[in-house]
């Protein structure tokens, strides 16, 4: 019912839009891998490909709203001194982040930059789990995100070009309440 009533409410808000223009972006990227040590050894993500699309439709004023898809592919690393003395692959993993967001755009009709912020969820889904490494089962786990993108975009005609921009996405992980007096 409440997916029922959001896609209701985008729809109307759709054709409430000023300028009813309607941007689709597929796109390809790469991701920086990560290494984070601890005593004994280090946990890697390795670097990968990521790609996806984004639908933007532009409400006049200089903002775009965004949905938007990223699925980013990688390797998970481990070197331990007692349960893997040599670097091994423990299991390969998805991403998928799914979000909402606005872009404020600045400059000229042809040649203009951009800044934009977002939420939404990110699913993790482990895939070809090493069972000499790993000997029980790694689950998905979904958890909300932020992001952050700026860059900048190049219109050839009225209607193709090209954009170059940069994605941080923020995972938000949940640690527990406290208060403290």
């Amino acid at each position: 019912m409440k997916k029922a009533l959001f896609i209701i409410l985008l729809f109307i808000g759709i054709g409430r839009l000023s300028s009813q223009n309607i941007e689709i972006s597929p796109f390809y990227g790469y991701q920086f891998g990560s290494t984070i040590d601890y005593y004994g050894g280090y946990v890697k993500m390795d670097e990968g490909s990521n790609y996806g699309g984004t639908v933007g439709f532009n409400t006049g004023n200089n903002v775009i709203v965004q949905l938007s898809y990223v699925r980013n592919t990688s390797e998970i690393l481990v070197r331990d001194v007692v349960f893997a003395p040599i670097e091994v692959r423990v299991t390969d993993a998805n991403f998928d982040w799914f979000s909402i967001g606005g872009l404020r755009t600045a400059g000229r009709e042809d040649l203009y930059g951009q800044f934009g912020l977002g939420v939404g969820l990110l699913v993790s889904t482990p895939t070809n789990i090493n069972r000499t490494v790993v000997d029980r089962s790694i689950s998905s786990n979904t958890r909300m995100f932020f992001d952050l993108k700026f860059g900048g975009t190049a219109m050839f005609t009225e209607t193709l070009g090209l954009r170059v921009n940069a994605l941080m996405q923020f995972p938000v992980d949940w640690a527990g309440a406290y208060f403290a007096v």
